[in-house]
């Protein structure tokens, strides 16, 4: 819904923040429990960005029609350091 959030109605554009921020909170407090990173801070703004990586990994694994290419392309995420291994 992200991609087409521009046409969306309001109450659905609201929902699809939601999901969004609800889904990053989510990863910043692993991130920061696991002692992954130390600051709440930086926790949150890494885990956009994986929440972001993961949804460019679908999208571009769907366009492909090809399930491999999201499992490689993640994998190179934890190799440059992006999502923790």
């Amino acid at each position: 819904m992200a991609a087409e959030y521009d046409a969306l109605p309001e109450a659905v554009k609201v929902e699809v923040r939601a999901f969004t921020d609800v889904n990053a909170a989510w990863l910043a407090k692993i991130l920061f429990s696991m002692d992954i990173l130390s600051d709440i801070s930086i926790a949150q703004e890494r885990a956009l960005a994986i929440y972001a990586a993961i949804g460019g990994a679908q999208l571009t694994a769907r366009s492909r029609a090809d399930i491999s290419a999201f499992d490689k392309i993640v994998e190179s995420y934890r190799v440059a350091g992006l999502i923790p291994g």
